[in-house]
């Protein structure tokens, strides 16, 4: 086999605009919440865009339906500390759906998110 032919196709390297996705938790006590980031499985991970820690925010910090909370994309991890960037509300990306913050991107489970109805007519 050639050299290109042995070779396993490469990912695009992970970016905060494209990539990073957050999940927040139920409020931890009645104050504050924990928005915890990771990359999607579609991108290769790199050094020099880490993940970000787990923010605490608080709990009345939401987004409206078709939007959530994730990393400003602007931040710049060779510029400053990533941990330090603030969180605003992002627009979904095509078919994707928020409730309150939390994107839903994976339809296939026996169950809806219980914030999801259905109606068949």
């Amino acid at each position: 086999l050639s050299k290109l032919q042995q070779t396993t196709p490469s990912r695009c390297p992970c970016t905060y605009a494209k990539d990073l996705l957050s999940t927040a938790s139920p409020c931890l006590n009645k104050d504050s919440r924990l928005l915890t980031f990771f990359f999607d499985d579609g991108c290769e991970a790199v050094p020099q865009t880490p993940v970000p820690n787990p923010k605490q925010i608080p709990c009345d910090i939401r987004c409206n339906s078709g939007a959530y909370l994730g990393i400003n994309a602007n931040c710049d991890p060779a510029v400053g500390n990533v941990n330090d960037c603030d969180v605003p509300c992002h627009k979904c990306k095509a078919g994707s759906f928020s409730f309150a913050g939390e994107v839903y991107d994976d339809f296939s489970g026996p169950e809806l998110p219980e914030q999801f109805d259905t109606d068949c007519r």
